[in-house]
């Protein structure tokens, strides 16, 4: 029997950028949500996902 090897995926989240249009002094993925900057929750869910093997900002 075969081993399978799997593939090592990599998650890179672009969090640039100063959000002009949305017209507010803090970038959008600083802006807080329930005492947590937006960022924080694309983060979390890549890490708590199994297909990443390694997550960069």
């Amino acid at each position: 029997m075969k081993e399978s090897k799997r593939a090592s995926c990599v998650a890179v989240v672009l969090a640039g950028g100063r959000g002009k249009r949305m017209g507010t002094t803090v970038a959008k993925q600083y802006l807080l949500i329930e005492d947590k900057p937006v960022l924080y929750y694309s983060l979390k869910a890549f890490e708590d996902s199994d297909l990443f093997s390694q997550v960069i900002l």
